[in-house]
């Protein structure tokens, strides 16, 4: 089996590749599509959106299409202010709306994650990071705001009054809470989320909340249902 990811951006290109080395350990990654022969997996930046799905989806298509190697194209993508039901019908409209000759041809399934928010929503669901009691005057707004290691971090928006998407407001969250932490964070070095821990971490709060963290279980699950072919 192999897997084609064209994912969000630059921290997703980053996270991605670490995070599959613990979730699909049978899958090894490929720098070009062409070197897919049996358990492997192909990774591309979609640089954001909108062009990944104007632009770099119908080309990930086109390749799996030329190809005729690769089993799922795995999309991952940023729902935002959107519901993550909104975002992938989204997608699959545009998809529809391509010619008939330039979608996916049978034998390749298209599988859609979407972050509800963005990843860094994902990444907030580790709430040892969160300071019990912080009295620094840059975090205690984002905690008296919503507090996620309460409540679920894909259910936070921006507060009135930010200038911003609320995507941007949960990476300013993330960032400021690992300073306090004395851990640095930004799009281009995602620092420790990459690290077993923390996606154990996030795991054993799906396990603990089953109604939090709801589009990161679904990713969870679709690795899980696909190690099976590498054992």
């Amino acid at each position: 089996m192999n897997l084609y990811f064209l994912v969000e951006g630059k921290t997703e290109s980053k996270v991605y590749p670490a995070w599959l080395a613990y979730l699909l350990p049978g899958f090894g990654r490929i720098a070009s599509p062409d070197d897919a022969r049996d358990n492997h997996y192909y990774l591309v930046s979609g640089g954001g959106y909108p062009s990944i799905v104007h632009r770099h989806l119908p080309n990930a298509i086109a390749d799996i299409n030329h190809y005729g190697n690769f089993h799922y194209l795995v999309l991952v993508i940023d729902s935002d202010s959107d519901s993550a039901m909104e975002k992938r019908e989204e997608v699959i409209g545009h998809i529809s709306e391509l010619p008939e000759a330039k979608r996916l041809f049978p034998g390749c399934e298209l599988e859609i994650i979407v972050q509800q928010r963005c990843m860094e929503t994902w990444f907030l669901g580790n709430d040892a990071i969160l300071p019990k009691n912080s009295n620094q005057k840059e975090t205690i707004p984002y905690l008296r705001h919503f507090d996620v290691s309460k409540n679920n971090p894909e259910r936070m928006r921006k507060p009135a009054g930010f200038i911003g998407t609320d995507a941007v407001y949960h990476f300013q969250y993330l960032k400021q809470i690992l300073r306090e932490r004395e851990s640095s964070y930004s799009k281009k070095m995602p620092s420790i989320v990459k690290e077993k821990y923390y996606l154990d971490a996030l795991k054993e709060r799906i396990s603990r909340n089953s109604d939090h963290l709801i589009t990161l279980k679904m990713f969870f699950d679709f690795c899980d249902s696909k190690a099976l072919y590498s054992t």
